[in-house]
């Protein structure tokens, strides 16, 4: 597949597409740490929503009348993607409120305080074995697109506040591929393009040129995205298709940061679902402001179905943040880690 890349000019200013906690950011080795998941369930939704609005939007959430549970997932490893985990069966029950929760504070000297969690989105996340939910409805890249970077999973689902999108997006060029962003259009009846939905994607490993810091997709790695509250004009039952594109840019002589190592991450229930805590640690020789972290359960083939977000002011060079995530109704198998962040040179 070739995906669509622009050449930088020396000198260019780049602009990042990340979105924070209340809008979730994003960081070869300072990447997307891996760690293992807990069986989810794959049970269906209920009569009412139990996530609040989102760690995204950081708003809080409302009770819902019935749960909702999920399958399970992958384990991120180095910004990849690791399998295994089980799910098991079943629906669940009473609603939840939703009600925020607090982030956790940052530990160490360096490190800022971490903004309150929310609610997060996702949902029951479909089949343990299916890479593109739903079943049978094309998800493909936008002809002409082949190359570069490869969509591997997709999930389109009904989440608290309506539609959510999640994509997962391989590297399989011979270069990084830098601010990537994701381009789906909602194709219905007689091929007519209902809506066209962009979305950046984390890639978890930051790079520099010529003072600026750059989120980059280095060769084999894979990168996650989400789309939420899409449009009312798209209605799923009405869609024949998506297509994808993959924007992003490649940059001779760029230089890895090594900047991010997530340890410790554990999965802890609450109120809306589950939330991750764990330290994202600094490995830079500078302070890294801000800082973020966004987790996506994943099934046993590595497709995401939801996304919990954590953001803190600030880590000094050398420290540590402890964190704690927005909430997601299901934490699947297992996750995808992906940090992110800014460096003042």
């Amino acid at each position: 597949m070739q995906s669509t890349y622009f050449a930088l000019l020396p000198l260019m200013l780049v602009l990042p597409l990340a979105c924070s906690e209340d809008t979730p950011d994003d960081d070869a080795s300072d990447a997307g740490a891996s760690g293992r998941g807990i069986s989810g369930n794959s049970g269906a939704s209920g009569s009412g929503a139990t996530a609040g609005s989102a760690g995204f939007s950081g708003g809080s959430g409302t009770s819902g009348s019935a749960g909702v549970a999920g399958s399970g997932g992958v384990a991120g490893s180095a910004g990849a993607v690791s399998f295994g985990g089980t799910s098991g069966a079943g629906a669940s029950s009473a609603g939840v409120s939703g009600a925020g929760v607090s982030g956790a504070a940052g530990t160490g000297a360096g490190a800022g305080a971490g903004s309150a969690g929310n609610c997060g989105k996702g949902g029951a996340g479909g089949g343990e074995e299916l890479a593109f939910v739903p079943e049978g409805l094309p998800s493909i890249e936008a002809p002409g697109e082949e190359g570069g970077l490869v969509l591997v999973a997709s999930t389109l689902m009904q989440g608290a506040d309506g539609l959510e999108l999640y994509v997962a997006v391989r590297n399989d060029g011979d270069a990084p591929a830098c601010e990537i962003g994701a381009m789906t259009s909602f194709i219905g009846a007689d091929e007519q393009v209902i809506e066209t939905v962009g979305l950046p994607l984390q890639a978890g490993h930051l790079y520099e040129y010529s003072g600026a810091v750059l989120n980059c997709l280095p060769p084999g790695e894979i990168g996650m995205g989400a789309a939420l509250d899409l449009p009312d004009t798209i209605v799923l039952e009405e869609l024949t298709g998506l297509e994808h594109r993959f924007p992003a840019f490649e940059v001779a002589g760029i230089i890895a940061l090594n900047a991010f190592k997530v340890d410790d991450v554990e999965v802890v229930s609450g109120a809306c679902g589950s939330k991750y805590t764990g330290v994202l640690t600094n490995q830079f020789e500078r302070g890294i402001i801000p800082a973020s972290i966004t987790i996506f359960p994943v099934n046993e083939v590595g497709r995401p179905f939801g996304a919990a977000t954590a953001t803190t002011e600030g880590i000094s060079a050398g420290e540590g943040w402890a964190f704690e995530t927005s909430s997601v109704p299901n934490p699947g198998s297992d996750y995808v880690a992906l940090p992110d962040g800014s460096v003042n040179f």
